[in-house]
């Protein structure tokens, strides 16, 4: 990640956006695994929900 003071003010919406896409994608696979876990499917061979 980047030291977002040391950026442009310019710069700085498009960084915080790509981060939270980032962000948010991680999260979105870490629930994908938690659920698959939780009810005993294997998140390798299931199709996404």
């Amino acid at each position: 990640m980047i030291h977002y003071g040391t950026l442009p003010e310019a710069e700085r919406q498009s960084y915080w956006s790509a981060d939270a896409d980032r962000i948010t994608g991680e999260i979105a696979r870490q629930l994908h695994a938690a659920r698959h876990r939780i009810s005993g499917a294997d998140p390798a061979t299931s199709a996404r929900s």
